[in-house]
């Protein structure tokens, strides 16, 4: 039975990748969509905080592309000190360049205010629709893949990266550390026998329990890394647990190697 289990391991563990990869995270996403009205007609996202240069940027709704906001608004700040702020109805991009509807722009100056209104504007800034969609999805509902490109447009935006970086590395940590957990099931399996009655039905109970605790372990101890590495913006640290696992799994096979 451990032969069979230890054969059958990793093709397990590349059919958790795959699905891991290919339907939960999107499958999660869609979910999420269905259980908001506002989402489930078209709506990316809501109340949407982001940063552009010295700039912070509320916007109310996010078109599915990223590429029509609704509710746009545009805080200007010297230091601590807001000197301006430009509202619109929404914004369009088109042709490499957004365009403000409806928008309104307060001007606080040393001696006096002051107010314009614009029925379109051209706005400057460095959010484009890839930046925004990017926003707009939890960390947790994308794939590796998307994880990777999530943390560039982030970047290159000038928004925070630090919770898609740390959720890409702690994915991969994930995915590296499954083989070494089967490798620990199959040892705790085999040093359990077949279970039965009596003696032989306690060691396999104990094999059970004692297979299980490194899965723990493990996923509790990556789920802490990740936040410790999007708190502190080092997101390699969210791969830690997974090579101690390795190391240990390692270290345990050449001591079992010699002792054989």
């Amino acid at each position: 039975l451990a032969a069979l289990c230890g054969a059958s391991a990793l093709p397990f563990c590349l059919a958790l990748l795959i699905l891991g990869e290919t339907a939960l995270s999107p499958g999660e996403r869609r979910a999420r969509f269905l259980k908001d009205p506002v989402q489930a007609f078209g709506a990316a996202a809501r109340d949407l905080w982001a940063r552009d240069g010295a700039n912070y940027v509320r916007i109310g709704v996010v078109g599915k592309d990223g590429d029509q906001l609704f509710d746009v608004a545009v805080y200007s700040a010297r230091g601590a000190e807001l000197r301006a702020v430009l509202t619109a109805k929404g914004a369009t991009h088109a042709d490499g360049e957004w365009t403000l509807h409806g928008a309104r722009e307060t001007t606080m100056g040393e001696e006096e205010i002051e107010r314009q209104s614009f029925d379109e504007r051209t706005w400057q800034t460095r959010l484009d629709p890839a930046a925004l969609s990017a926003l707009t999805v939890r960390p947790r509902e994308m794939s590796l893949a998307e994880l990777r490109r999530a943390v560039a447009e982030t970047r290159g935006t000038g928004q925070n990266s630090a919770d898609f970086a740390a959720k890409f590395w702690s994915r991969l940590g994930v995915l590296l550390g499954l083989p070494f957990l089967a490798a620990c099931g199959v040892f705790f399996l085999g040093r359990g026998g077949t279970g039965g009655g009596g003696a032989g039905g306690r060691r396999a109970e104990t094999a059970a329990v004692m297979g299980a605790a490194p899965a723990l372990l493990f996923f509790g101890a990556t789920a802490v890394a990740e936040r410790l590495s999007a708190l502190w913006n080092a997101p390699p640290l969210a791969l830690f647990p997974a090579l101690i696992l390795g190391i240990c799994v390692w270290l345990w096979a050449a001591r079992t190697g010699e002792g054989g």
